[in-house]
């Protein structure tokens, strides 16, 4: 009896094999309707490394038949058992071939109605214990395992509306990950639910980090889409909260899409710096997220790898955030208690507006880093009330820091510029634009200021807190200030020049005592102050002719900083704006204009810098 089933079991299987060949060491019948097999081997056409690949192999096949079969009914399966059943995947070109290849295709339509699963099967009762699924590379590779997740183990159960099963592998195989999980399907349907679930490890393509620790939430299978709720994961130090979303698995298309996504990702605070995918990693590197931010969109991968072996990745995610951190540049200045959104495509990421604080002030910037080779970005922002000192420390820590720094300030500026590979350096392609002010600061220590100090004979002991404020552009390596001021009680300058990034200073600066002024306007009587631009430089001018000291002084500073050095030069014809400019020092209208009022009304105020 034995022979005739392993006769019948060859024969049947032969007529529906593409060039495959079934092999088993025995097939013993197990009356009344089973069928014990041992060292099943099904043996494909492909080859690796040489030799023919065993597509299926199972160690041994337990099979009880609930019935014999019987024409146009179902096979009645009471009990399947496969022991150590190892399934092998070819991988050629980049793609990965079905173990069901093997199968002879169907030669004509037939006219009849497709059947349901259970119209053609009913299963009571499948155990795998101890499986396997392999990929291995077709052709002559000498090494032709690529991949092997191993330890499976799955137990299915009918029940009157569908199958329950239970799932769990134990990882312990090269490139294989731990898994448990049940749930239920219906073949006829094709829905289905798993939930619990818990994954130790899963290699996402393109991340050089798998995805670990995955665990709860239910996937619900609906007309091959699959519906994903609360999902939590690990990628390296970050965790990652999938609240929902919605995956497509359309035979028909090149790509496997998850939709409707919404979650968090909450990234670990510095030191940790968990790498992901090259483009994406540009980003994240001019922006160093720490805590949790809020994210939303679509994510594409393609089914098939490309011909450099990587498969598609695309993405366009809305990205937002309430109370997270930044620390941004390559001095990674912290801004802390962020709020604001953005969208990341592979293409670019775009900033639509963040609010924080940083250095003891509050910043807004919006902006873009466009992913070409090399990135490009440009963006604007302002900073107020941020602490002088703690900025300096930040951006010029010991030794390159010589002199100390105080005061509260604010910017307001656009940039850009783009980054390395390109045909020019980086700093070669920054440019700027913007205006900048400083309040109740002490700056008599910057080396410059502290020049001009020396020449104009002011008492040190005058030069209290004061305003310093400028209007400035940034290319080809160089600070620009177009206009530049400082006001104290005891001093007054204005000057304009160039501070190259390598340290190059060339100004102009006018300076004016104007305690000095104050002292000669009441000696002299002489009627300095004016609304009247013209009768003020009049006035200027009788008082410096009637001075007996020095009331307007005029300087170089040329040099290398930190220590460039000031020349006094001799004194051109006073400008209507610095005479203005002075003047409003001396006798300010009104209480709340600041000095950078005076230097750039705010129409004119951060200009874009030139276009790349």
């Amino acid at each position: 009896m034995s022979r005739y089933v392993r006769r019948r079991i060859v024969a049947l299987t032969a007529e529906r094999l593409d060039g495959a060949e079934l092999q088993a060491d025995t097939i013993l019948y197990a009356p009344p309707f089973g069928v014990v097999a041992r060292g099943v081997r099904l043996i494909g056409r492909e080859t690796a490394g040489g030799t023919p690949i065993e597509v299926l192999s199972v160690a041994r096949i337990d099979l009880k038949l609930a019935r014999l079969p019987a024409h146009d009914q179902p096979l009645m399966i009471e009990r399947l058992r496969l022991a150590h059943p190892t399934v092998r995947f070819i991988r050629r070109h980049h793609r990965i071939v079905s173990p069901d290849q093997v199968i002879r295709p169907t030669t004509a339509p037939t006219p009849r109605a497709r059947k349901k699963f259970s119209e053609i099967l009913r299963l009571n009762d499948l155990a795998i214990d101890g499986g396997e699924a392999v990929v291995v590379a077709g052709g002559a590779s000498a090494d032709p395992i690529e991949s092997r997740w191993g330890g499976i183990h799955l137990d299915v159960r009918s029940s009157p509306s569908a199958y329950i099963f239970r799932i769990a592998s134990e990882g312990d195989k090269p490139g294989g990950f731990a898994i448990a999980a049940r749930g239920t399907i219906d073949p006829d349907t094709g829905e289905g639910l798993l939930e619990n679930l818990s994954i130790a490890s899963v290699q996402p393509p393109t991340c050089p980090r798998p995805l670990e620790q995955i665990t709860g939430g239910s996937i619900r299978l609906v007309g091959g889409v699959a519906k994903i709720e609360n999902l939590r994961a690990r990628y390296g130090d970050d965790m990652i909260a999938l609240s929902s979303a919605r995956a497509s698995f359309n035979k028909a298309s090149d790509e496997i899409a998850l939709d409707e996504i919404a979650g968090t990702i909450t990234f670990a605070p510095p030191p940790s710096e968990t790498p992901y995918p090259p483009k994406l990693q540009k980003t994240l590197e001019q922006l160093h997220p720490a805590g949790t931010y809020t994210v939303g969109g679509r994510v594409t991968v393609g089914r098939h790898p490309g011909d450099d072996g990587k498969r598609p990745l695309d993405y366009q995610l809305m990205i937002s955030a309430d109370d997270a951190a930044l620390a941004v540049t390559n001095r990674r200045l912290p801004i802390t208690h962020v709020r604001g959104d953005g969208t990341l495509s592979k293409s670019e990421f775009v900033l639509k507006r963040i609010a924080g604080e940083t250095f003891g002030g509050r910043v807004t910037a919006q902006g873009k880093i466009v992913m070409t080779r090399p990135f490009r970005y440009e963006g604007a922002g302002t900073a107020q009330d941020v602490d002088v000192d703690a900025l300096a420390q930040a951006l010029f820590p010991p030794p390159k820091r010589t002199f100390d720094l105080s005061g509260k300030g604010s910017i307001d500026a656009r940039i850009a510029g783009r980054g390395p590979g390109g045909p020019r350096a980086p700093l070669d392609t920054f440019e700027a634009s913007g205006t900048f002010d400083v309040s109740d600061g002490n700056l008599w220590q910057v080396p410059i200021l502290k020049g001009i100090v020396a020449h104009s004979k002011v008492a040190k002991e005058l030069l209290t807190a004061g305003e310093a404020a400028g209007v400035f552009d940034i290319a080809d390596r160089a600070v620009g200030l177009k206009r530049a001021a400082v006001n104290a009680p005891a001093l007054g300058i204005e000057g304009s020049g160039t501070i190259g990034f390598d340290g190059d200073v060339d100004l102009r600066i006018v300076a004016a005592p104007l305690a000095d002024w104050r002292e000669k306007m009441r000696e002299t009587n002489v009627p300095v102050l004016s609304d009247a631009v013209g009768d003020f430089l009049g006035g200027v001018q009788r008082l410096i002719n009637t001075a007996t000291k020095t009331l307007i002084y005029h300087f170089e500073a040329k040099g290398k900083l930190p220590d460039p050095k000031v020349i006094p030069v001799p004194a051109p014809v006073l400008t209507r704006s610095t005479a203005a400019l002075f003047g409003k020092m001396l006798n300010p209208t009104d209480k709340r204009e600041r000095l950078i009022d005076l230097l750039a009304p705010p129409t004119t105020q951060a200009a874009p810098p030139p276009s790349h």
